[in-house]
C-alpha cells in the first residue's frame, strides 16, 4: 500500500512514529522487515489501492484526462481482488489463482451464498468500506 511508504521512510531515517504521531491514528505500517527478507510474511492481509477522479470533474468544472469519469477502489487478499467503482456502484470480483490476468469476473455468475467467494466478496468490500470511513 502505498500509504505505508510513510511509516517505511520513517523507520529508516530512524524516527520513531509513536513519539512524533502521538495520538493520531496512523493507517502506515513498515515494510522494512520485506525489504531486508523478501520472503518474511507481510504484515497486511490485504492489499487497497484507488483511482480517483479530481474534485469538480463530476460536476463538468474539470475534464477528466481519460476522459470518462472514475472512482475505482480495488482491495485483494492472497487469492482474491475485488473492484468497486464507487460513483457507478458496479463491481468487479476475481480468483487471481485461477484467473491472474482478470478476465473472468466472478460477479455475472452469480456467487453461491456462504461459499469462500461469497464470504471473501463480502469480507472484502467490507474492508474497503471501513477503510474509506477512517
Amino acid at each position: 500500500n502505498a500509504v505505508d511508504i510513510f511509516a517505511t521512510i520513517a523507520e529508516i531515517a530512524g524516527v520513531d512514529l509513536s513519539q512524533v504521531a502521538s495520538g493520531i491514528t496512523l493507517d502506515s505500517k513498515s515494510f522494512v522487515s520485506n525489504l531486508a527478507n523478501p520472503s518474511a510474511a507481510s504484515s497486511r492481509a490485504y492489499n487497497f489501492s484507488e483511482v480517483f477522479t479530481p474534485l469538480g470533474a463530476q460536476y463538468g468544472d474539470i475534464p477528466p484526462a481519460s476522459g470518462t469519469l472514475d472512482s475505482s477502489k480495488a482491495i485483494r487478499d492472497s487469492r482474491y481482488k475485488l473492484i468497486w467503482n464507487v460513483l457507478d456502484n458496479t463491481t468487479k470480483f476475481y480468483d487471481l489463482f485461477v484467473d491472474p490476468y482478470e478476465n473472468n469476473d466472478l460477479i455475472p455468475g452469480g456467487l453461491v451464498p456462504g461459499s469462500v467467494e461469497d464470504r471473501t466478496y463480502r469480507a472484502l468490500k467490507a474492508q474497503i468500506v471501513t477503510l474509506l470511513n477512517t
